[in-house]
Protein backbone atom coordinates (compact mmCIF):
# COMPACT_ATOMS: atom_id res chain seq x y z
CA UNK A 1 0.00 0.00 0.00
CA UNK A 2 1.64 3.24 -1.13
CA UNK A 3 0.13 6.33 0.40
CA UNK A 4 1.41 9.86 0.75
CA UNK A 5 0.23 10.61 4.26
CA UNK A 6 0.03 14.17 5.46
CA UNK A 7 0.52 15.31 9.04
CA UNK A 8 -3.14 16.21 9.41
CA UNK A 9 -4.30 12.78 8.29
CA UNK A 10 -1.73 10.56 10.05
CA UNK A 11 -1.69 12.16 13.54
CA UNK A 12 -4.45 10.53 15.54
CA UNK A 13 -4.67 7.48 13.27
CA UNK A 14 -5.62 4.38 15.25
CA UNK A 15 -4.72 0.78 14.42
CA UNK A 16 -6.99 -1.56 16.34
CA UNK A 17 -5.39 -4.77 17.51
CA UNK A 18 -8.37 -6.79 16.31
CA UNK A 19 -8.08 -6.70 12.53
CA UNK A 20 -4.45 -5.55 12.74
CA UNK A 21 -2.93 -4.58 9.37
CA UNK A 22 0.84 -5.07 9.59
CA UNK A 23 1.51 -3.36 6.26
CA UNK A 24 -0.40 -0.24 7.25
CA UNK A 25 1.28 -0.21 10.67
CA UNK A 26 4.74 -0.52 9.06
CA UNK A 27 3.98 2.35 6.70
CA UNK A 28 2.71 4.48 9.59
CA UNK A 29 5.84 3.66 11.60
CA UNK A 30 8.04 4.75 8.71
CA UNK A 31 6.04 7.96 8.37
CA UNK A 32 6.25 8.60 12.12
CA UNK A 33 10.04 8.21 12.10
CA UNK A 34 10.32 10.85 9.40
CA UNK A 35 7.77 13.28 10.86
CA UNK A 36 8.55 13.65 14.57
CA UNK A 37 5.79 11.29 15.66
CA UNK A 38 5.50 7.97 17.47
CA UNK A 39 3.06 5.12 17.66
CA UNK A 40 1.86 4.38 21.18
CA UNK A 41 0.11 1.31 22.54
CA UNK A 42 -3.10 2.43 24.25
CA UNK A 43 -4.30 -1.07 25.13
CA UNK A 44 -6.95 -1.88 22.51
CA UNK A 45 -5.23 -0.04 19.68
CA UNK A 46 -2.08 1.73 18.54
CA UNK A 47 -2.25 5.46 17.86
CA UNK A 48 0.01 7.85 15.96
CA UNK A 49 0.81 10.92 18.05
CA UNK A 50 2.99 13.95 17.51
CA UNK A 51 6.16 14.34 19.54
CA UNK A 52 6.73 17.91 20.57
CA UNK A 53 10.24 19.26 20.25
CA UNK A 54 11.60 20.13 23.70
CA UNK A 55 12.16 23.81 24.29
CA UNK A 56 15.69 25.17 24.64
CA UNK A 57 15.07 25.67 28.38
CA UNK A 58 13.88 22.05 28.74
CA UNK A 59 17.06 20.86 27.04
CA UNK A 60 19.14 23.04 29.36
CA UNK A 61 17.34 21.64 32.42
CA UNK A 62 17.82 18.07 31.22
CA UNK A 63 21.55 18.62 30.63
CA UNK A 64 21.97 20.33 34.03
CA UNK A 65 20.25 17.36 35.70
CA UNK A 66 22.56 14.94 33.87
CA UNK A 67 25.59 16.95 35.03
CA UNK A 68 24.36 16.85 38.64
CA UNK A 69 23.92 13.08 38.44
CA UNK A 70 27.33 12.66 36.79
CA UNK A 71 28.99 14.81 39.46
CA UNK A 72 27.37 12.85 42.29
CA UNK A 73 28.39 9.56 40.70
CA UNK A 74 31.99 10.74 40.37
CA UNK A 75 32.06 11.92 43.97
CA UNK A 76 30.82 8.60 45.32
CA UNK A 77 32.58 6.19 42.96
CA UNK A 78 35.88 6.14 44.82
CA UNK A 79 39.19 8.00 44.97
CA UNK A 80 42.88 7.16 45.17
CA UNK A 81 45.05 7.78 48.23
CA UNK A 82 48.55 6.29 48.51
CA UNK A 83 47.97 4.02 45.47
CA UNK A 84 44.83 2.52 46.99
CA UNK A 85 41.32 3.15 45.67
CA UNK A 86 38.98 3.74 48.58
CA UNK A 87 35.21 4.15 48.69
CA UNK A 88 33.89 7.70 48.75
CA UNK A 89 30.19 7.16 49.35
CA UNK A 90 28.42 9.35 51.88
CA UNK A 91 28.74 6.79 54.68
CA UNK A 92 32.51 6.63 54.17
CA UNK A 93 32.74 10.43 54.06
CA UNK A 94 30.90 10.82 57.36
CA UNK A 95 32.66 7.92 59.10
CA UNK A 96 36.17 8.97 58.14
CA UNK A 97 35.60 12.65 58.93
CA UNK A 98 34.34 11.58 62.37
CA UNK A 99 37.38 9.38 62.93
CA UNK A 100 39.66 12.22 61.79
CA UNK A 101 38.25 14.43 64.55
CA UNK A 102 39.54 11.90 67.09
CA UNK A 103 42.97 10.92 65.73
CA UNK A 104 44.83 12.83 68.45
CA UNK A 105 42.75 11.47 71.34
CA UNK A 106 43.48 8.57 73.68
CA UNK A 107 40.33 6.90 72.34
CA UNK A 108 41.81 6.64 68.84
CA UNK A 109 45.00 5.08 70.21
CA UNK A 110 42.99 2.62 72.34
CA UNK A 111 40.47 1.72 69.63
CA UNK A 112 42.99 1.46 66.78
CA UNK A 113 46.39 0.44 68.21
CA UNK A 114 47.43 -0.92 64.77
CA UNK A 115 45.75 1.96 62.93
CA UNK A 116 42.21 2.56 61.70
CA UNK A 117 41.09 -0.29 59.41
CA UNK A 118 39.88 0.90 56.02
CA UNK A 119 39.20 -1.35 53.06
CA UNK A 120 40.38 -0.44 49.59
CA UNK A 121 41.63 -1.79 46.28
CA UNK A 122 45.40 -1.90 45.88
CA UNK A 123 46.59 -0.62 42.50
CA UNK A 124 45.80 -3.25 39.86
CA UNK A 125 43.69 -5.40 42.19
CA UNK A 126 39.98 -6.14 42.05
CA UNK A 127 39.87 -7.41 45.63
CA UNK A 128 39.46 -5.14 48.62
CA UNK A 129 42.01 -5.51 51.36
CA UNK A 130 42.21 -3.90 54.78
CA UNK A 131 44.69 -1.08 55.24
CA UNK A 132 45.50 0.16 58.73
CA UNK A 133 45.86 3.94 58.70
CA UNK A 134 47.68 5.72 61.52
CA UNK A 135 46.58 9.17 62.71
CA UNK A 136 48.50 11.06 60.02
CA UNK A 137 47.28 8.70 57.30
CA UNK A 138 43.66 9.14 58.41
CA UNK A 139 44.13 12.90 58.09
CA UNK A 140 45.78 12.40 54.68
CA UNK A 141 42.91 10.13 53.64
CA UNK A 142 40.36 12.79 54.61
CA UNK A 143 42.35 15.52 52.87
CA UNK A 144 42.55 13.43 49.68
CA UNK A 145 38.84 12.63 49.93
CA UNK A 146 38.00 16.32 50.34
CA UNK A 147 40.21 17.25 47.38
CA UNK A 148 38.51 14.54 45.31
CA UNK A 149 35.06 15.88 46.18
CA UNK A 150 36.15 19.45 45.51
CA UNK A 151 37.58 18.57 42.10
CA UNK A 152 34.44 16.66 41.12
CA UNK A 153 32.30 19.65 42.09
CA UNK A 154 34.51 22.09 40.19
CA UNK A 155 34.34 19.91 37.07
CA UNK A 156 30.54 19.83 37.41
CA UNK A 157 30.38 23.61 37.87
CA UNK A 158 32.49 24.12 34.75
CA UNK A 159 30.07 22.00 32.73
CA UNK A 160 27.07 23.77 34.28
CA UNK A 161 28.51 27.15 33.29
CA UNK A 162 29.06 25.95 29.73
CA UNK A 163 25.42 24.81 29.60
CA UNK A 164 24.12 28.07 31.01
CA UNK A 165 26.20 30.03 28.49
CA UNK A 166 25.07 28.00 25.47
CA UNK A 167 23.29 30.25 23.01
CA UNK A 168 21.39 27.60 21.02
CA UNK A 169 20.53 23.90 20.79
CA UNK A 170 23.60 23.15 18.67
CA UNK A 171 26.00 24.67 21.22
CA UNK A 172 24.17 22.80 23.96
CA UNK A 173 24.43 19.49 22.09
CA UNK A 174 28.19 19.99 21.71
CA UNK A 175 28.66 19.98 25.50
CA UNK A 176 29.69 16.44 26.43
CA UNK A 177 31.76 14.75 29.10
CA UNK A 178 33.25 11.35 29.75
CA UNK A 179 31.08 9.00 31.74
Amino acid sequence: MDCNWTVEIMIGTKFYKSGYDEGLYTEAASWANENNAVIIDTGDYYEVISVEEPTFQQLINKKLQAISEWTEKRITSGFVYNNVTYDSDLDTQITMQGIALNVHTPTFAEKYPEGCPVRGYDAGSSIKTVHYLNADEVLGFCAALSMHIGQCKQDGWTLQNRVLNAKNKEELADITWAE
